[in-house]
């Protein structure tokens, strides 16, 4: 049997080693390593003078992950508006937006990066949402905009108008109670002319 190499204090990639831990359960001799990230582990000999091993598994990681990061902003608020969009369009299941034709632009559809450089400048916010100007068109950088979310229930198809704006902000414009004229509208049929 070969004299055991002492690799104590020596650095294979990112780890150096500490001391010799003991051997595997084939009788191989293993070494407590430092990797340069922080982790300790324990590596067979063999793997680090073969260059097998060269990290606690963070080299790894990160060459997964610079493969497949494109823009590293999957966990934004605005990449999941985004998401979100495309997912509504998708499902033709969905009866408001698939299931009536409603679809994102080419531009948008491949690309968050086009998305995004559309939503920075036409005044994204993390307090606004994402609001389709013409209600039967689909998502474009021509027919959507930012607005709050106040705005945006505005501009839903269920909403009542009533000489072109919706009832609600008729309402709000003219300080009366909007669950009340809604009510008296709805189940007692009176004439939007008699509030406004």
């Amino acid at each position: 049997m070969p004299k055991l190499q002492d690799l104590t204090g020596k650095v294979f990639g990112r780890l150096t080693v500490i001391k010799r831990d003991g051997s595997n359960p084939k009788g191989r001799p293993t070494w407590l390593c430092a990797c340069s990230c922080g982790e300790i582990v324990v590596v067979k000999g063999d793997s680090l003078r073969g260059g097998g091993t060269k990290s606690c598994g963070c080299l790894r990681r990160e060459a997964t992950g610079d493969r497949t990061r494109r823009h590293g902003k999957t966990r934004t608020r605005l990449y999941n508006a985004w998401q979100n969009m495309k997912e509504r369009c998708r499902k033709i299941s969905n009866p408001y937006y698939g299931g009536r034709g409603i679809c994102v632009c080419k531009e948008w559809q491949d690309s968050y990066e086009n998305f995004e450089a559309w939503a920075l400048s036409a005044a994204y916010e993390d307090n606004l949402t994402i609001d389709r100007i013409d209600n039967n068109g689909g998502y474009s950088p021509e027919n959507c905009r930012w607005v709050t979310h106040t705005v945006q229930m505005r501009n839903v198809r269920s909403n009542r108008l009533y000489k072109g704006k919706p009832i609600s902000q008729l309402c709000e414009e003219q300080g009366l109670d909007y669950g009340y004229v809604r009510r008296r509208l709805n189940f007692y049929h009176d004439n939007e002319s008699k509030f406004f």
